[in-house]
């Protein structure tokens, strides 16, 4: 049976993973040495690192985004460099965070223990309101849920084979 790859990440990902940092860099970068000095102003000193925490804070958040896509049970995880493959029945957590969803898995992958990745948008998230939609997190936990069950019972059947020679 082929296994036809379903996109979980937003095609979107690539501009949140490296063009947003970069066009946020220049823009904060030049307000922050453009605009005039006001009262209670930090200084040059200050401005330049409140720019350079925002620029870390936001390589973090952006530069660890996953590309997901859904190969049959097992998720396949990209950091547009390299790609993992991992069963589904590896999934321990999900969750919905600041618009992203985070994926704890029960073994570490080489991405990490966890990943994080901007879901395909919904009406909810055109509204703003993305971090109500569930139905991300519910479509992982529910193929968690299958992917071990099938898991068990192959293995299941594989015992009873072997007790059974």
């Amino acid at each position: 049976m082929r296994r036809v790859p379903v996109s979980l990440s937003s095609e979107l990902t690539p501009l949140f993973k490296f063009g947003f940092p970069v066009l946020f860099g220049i823009v904060a970068g030049l307000m922050t040495f453009l605009v005039p000095a006001g009262e209670g102003d930090p200084g040059a000193a200050g401005r330049v690192l409140l720019w350079l925490g925002m620029i870390v804070l936001l390589l973090w958040a952006c530069g660890g985004l996953m590309a997901v896509r859904q190969e049959g049970t097992d998720l396949v995880i990209s950091n547009y460099r390299r790609e993992h493959r991992v069963p589904a029945s590896q999934i321990e957590r999900v969750r919905r965070f600041a618009g992203m969803v985070v994926i704890r898995f029960r073994q570490p992958t080489p991405f990490g223990r966890s990943i994080r990745f901007v879901p395909e948008a919904s009406l909810l998230d055109v509204l703003g309101l993305g971090w109500m939609d569930d139905e991300p997190v519910k479509h992982l936990r529910e193929l968690a849920r299958m992917d071990a069950g099938r898991r068990q019972l192959r293995d299941g059947q594989t015992r009873s084979q072997l007790e059974g020679s």
